[in-house]
C-alpha cells in the first residue's frame, strides 16, 4: 500500500486484502485460476502494489464505473475512489480480479481473444465462492 490512498479506500483495501487471501488459500477453484499461469495465487497478491488513482487519465477511468484496473503482467493495482463503497466480498471480487491481471490474464477489448471484465468477475464469483 502506498501513501497516497485516501483514508476509507485504505480501509477497504484492509478488509478486501484479507477476505481475498482467505478465499484464495481455501477454495482450490480459487487458486487454480492462478496456478494456470504457474504461479500462486496468495504470493501474487502479496506482491501487489495498491496506488491510488491520481492522474488525469487516470480519474478518467474511474468516472466510468471502474473501481480498479492495473495492466497485464504489472505489479501494480489503482484504486479508485469507487473501491471504498463496495461490499467487503465485492472489494475482494475485484482485487482477486485485477491479481489475475497481474499473473498474466488479458482482457478484452485490449485481446480480441481475452475475457470480457464481466466472464472474468464471473470466473472469480464462481471459483473463489463470492
Amino acid at each position: 500500500m502506498t501513501g497516497n490512498l485516501l483514508t476509507p479506500v485504505r480501509r477497504q483495501l484492509s478488509l478486501a486484502f484479507h477476505f481475498a487471501q482467505e478465499k484464495i488459500q481455501v477454495h482450490p477453484g480459487c487458486s487454480a485460476l492462478f496456478r494456470r499461469f504457474g504461479v500462486d495465487g496468495v504470493e501474487v497478491l502479496a506482491r501487489v502494489r495498491f496506488d491510488a488513482a491520481t492522474f488525469e487519465k487516470n480519474v478518467s477511468v474511474c468516472k466510468h464505473g471502474v473501481a480498479a484496473y492495473t495492466a497485464v503482467g504489472t505489479g501494480q493495482i489503482r484504486l479508485c475512489p469507487g473501491f471504498a463503497v463496495l461490499s467487503v466480498p465485492g472489494a475482494a471480487l475485484i482485487l482477486i480480479h485485477e491479481a489475475l491481471h497481474s499473473a498474466g490474464l488479458s482482457e478484452k477489448p485490449a485481446d480480441p481473444n481475452g475475457l470480457t471484465p464481466q466472464q472474468i468477475n464471473r470466473l472469480v464469483e464462481v471459483g473463489c465462492s463470492l
